[in-house]
């Protein structure tokens, strides 16, 4: 599932909840004031490590472009081959994220 698709799956309520949520993540308010008292449950440091790994799943990769490119001049199971390579360079971008090192 893609993340727009996730989106256009919320109700107004919860888009009015993620808009508080993210406005409360993106202030400078002391991690302790982030809390959200209409999500209750929700870490904002999950959230913000969330937000960092949908950012680099969407991110420009110039390898991607690139076999992207080369898709419609391969044959189908190629073309389908292709697909599979740049979802794993997507992986392998949010790989340190997921170990701990902080990515980009």
């Amino acid at each position: 599932m893609e993340i727009s698709d996730l989106l256009s799956s919320l109700s107004a309520e919860d888009m009015q909840k993620l808009q508080a949520t993210a406005r409360q993540l993106l202030s400078s308010a002391p991690a302790n004031e982030t809390a959200s008292p209409s999500l209750p449950g929700l870490d904002p440091q999950l959230l913000g490590q969330i937000g960092r790994v949908a950012g680099l799943l969407n991110a420009h990769d110039p390898r991607c472009d690139f076999l992207q490119a080369l898709k419609p001049l391969l044959r189908e199971e190629r073309q389908k081959r292709v697909d599979e390579a740049a979802k794993l360079l997507r992986m392998f971008a949010i790989l340190p994220l997921l170990k701990g090192e902080g990515g980009k």
